[in-house]
């Protein structure tokens, strides 16, 4: 299982500094990480996926997004998404898909948020 192509609002997400109240990105970075989990503030599943990548030796950056901001929230994507190397992976089912398939720790391994 392949990542499939950034939608438009996730390509403004993976280079955010942080978004503000009012939906604004404020970023002054260039380089995408190789691992970042977008979830809504406080989500009981995105410490479900936190520990999993924990877990496997991953260090995901995750962006906590609160009930007023925008971003996702506006989106039809479930919330974890999971971004790999820039790539959108998809919600919760497809990261514990891909990793009961033995598809995670080498997309993981491609994208730099493993090194062995």
């Amino acid at each position: 299982m392949q990542p499939h192509p950034l939608p438009p609002q996730a390509v403004v997400v993976t280079v955010l500094g942080q978004i503000g109240s009012n939906g604004a990105i404020h970023s002054d970075k260039k380089k995408t990480d190789a691992l970042t989990v977008i979830s809504n503030e406080g989500c009981c599943m995105s410490r479900v996926v936190t520990q999993l990548l924990y877990s496997l030796g991953a260090n995901p950056r995750v962006v906590e997004l609160a009930a007023n901001d925008e971003g996702f929230l506006n989106t039809p994507h479930e919330l974890p998404f999971i971004l790999v190397g820039g790539h959108a992976l998809g919600g919760v089912h497809k990261l514990f898909a891909a990793h009961i398939a033995g598809n995670l720790i080498p997309q993981l391994k491609a994208a730099g948020a493993l090194w062995l």
